[in-house]
């Protein structure tokens, strides 16, 4: 069963983790259904639980970069962080305030 259940979610795009305890045979005709109710299907009638996702349906996992002070950073490091061109980055570094 389990690995009809990982079959099921690789072609319908559903992560799925089954704990190793789960053991159980189940015989199903499915006939024009999706990934999720094939698998709800399945899980019924293996008398199992889904357990919904710890993040929201949807979320989107962000990457914190540190600041960067624009004041004193290099040419270099303003092209890599932002982007900029190497010339857009040189004239930000001419105007930057003179370091004690």
């Amino acid at each position: 069963m389990r690995d009809v259940l990982f079959a099921i979610g690789q072609i319908s795009g559903v992560n799925v983790v089954v704990s190793p305890d789960v053991n159980a045979r189940v015989s199903a005709v499915l006939q024009n259904v999706t990934g999720d109710e094939a698998i709800q299907a399945i899980v019924d009638a293996a008398g199992l639980t889904i357990l919904k996702p710890l993040r929201a349906e949807g979320a989107t996992t962000v990457f914190l970069q540190a600041p960067v002070n624009i004041n004193s950073a290099t040419a270099r490091e303003i092209t890599d962080r932002f982007g900029v061109s190497r010339e857009i980055a040189g004239l930000i570094v001419e105007t930057q305030p003179a370091r004690p």
